[in-house]
């Protein structure tokens, strides 16, 4: 994996030194605990977006598919949504639905392939089983049967294996995926490349990269609701997956927090002062459990013991 990740390194690199422009400041290193990490390279103020980030692969919850934007996850309002939004019908009646005609042309080759499937089953499965991963498994698939991903294109991302039993569980949906995707008419030559190896490669870099996009409606204008919305599920527009914010490493006090205003584009921003050379760090997990509670997620969702400041005091 790390022969992977050092081109693209080199790469990052180069378009930084060769950019009219500067690009965001910081830079990608290995360090001796964690693999890979993101470090400053100046001094970052309080409160500084540090850069943005466009996502790989996104999916909607399937909560909320018919709430936002099938392309970029974007909440959409009500009167946006009955007079302007671009809305197509699937086979099983749910709207598709864009915020823009950018975003429409942006997914019409990947979608051209989703809207001829039924997905009720696989759905429907996978909302009992309160899965997400297969979702975006789902649409990684009908961009590399496109031609606009690489079945490579997560290659770079870290992973970790899994036991037996789990892998077994990612196999009924990679079953499931393969006759949806027949029934459609997508042939075995085409689908040739989601072998098990491939299948499981892309589930367990999902596992450890994937990102819950939360993006609070408009009419969020309080912190009760702000809250009561985080609660109940709504401001979970979807799941997503990006090259460089999955290279940041996890702190129970992190220097930097990661959010998404308005749609899929995640911001990195500045939660204190940073000084240069500094690693910038973000929070896997709901960081105001108790350490145990912590622990015990972090090495169950993402294998590994967080040793941070706050766990080596027992906060």
């Amino acid at each position: 994996m790390w022969n992977n990740l050092r081109p693209l390194l080199r790469s990052m690199s180069t378009q930084q030194a060769t950019q009219s422009k500067p690009g965001p400041p910081v830079r990608v290193s290995f360090t001796p605990y964690a693999g890979r990490g993101v470090f400053a390279t100046r001094r970052i103020a309080e409160g500084e977006i540090i850069h943005t980030a466009e996502p790989l692969i996104t999916h909607p919850s399937l909560q909320n598919i018919s709430k936002v934007c099938y392309f970029c996850l974007r909440h959409l309002r009500k009167d946006l949504l009955r007079r302007d939004a671009a809305v197509e019908m699937d086979d099983n009646g749910m709207g598709i639905n864009f915020c823009s005609e950018r975003c429409s042309v942006s997914a019409e080759a990947f979608c051209a392939v989703e809207k001829k499937a039924s997905w009720k089953s696989f759905h429907q499965f996978c909302s009992d089983e309160g899965l997400r991963l297969p979702l975006l498994a789902k649409r990684l698939m009908s961009m590399v049967l496109t031609g606009t991903a690489s079945r490579d294109a997560l290659e770079v991302l870290s992973f970790a294996r899994h036991s037996e039993e789990i892998v077994s569980h990612w196999m009924h949906t990679r079953a499931m995926l393969l006759d949806t995707f027949k029934s459609a008419g997508v042939s075995e030559e085409q689908l040739a490349f989601v072998t098990r190896e491939w299948y499981c490669g892309v589930l367990a870099r999902l596992s450890l990269n994937s990102f819950r996009v939360e993006i609070l409606t408009q009419d969020t204008s309080s912190l009760l609701m702000a809250a009561a919305a985080s609660i109940s599920g709504d401001a979970i527009s979807g799941s997503a997956v990006y090259i460089l914010p999955s290279m940041y490493n996890h702190d129970c006090d992190p220097n930097t927090d990661i959010t998404w205003p308005t749609n899929a584009t995640a911001h990195l921003s500045a939660r204190r002062d940073i000084e240069a050379d500094e690693e910038l760090r973000i929070t896997y997990i709901d960081a105001s459990m108790p350490h145990r509670a912590r622990q015990k997620l972090l090495k169950e969702a993402y294998h590994f013991a967080c040793n941070c400041s706050r766990c080596k005091d027992g906060d």
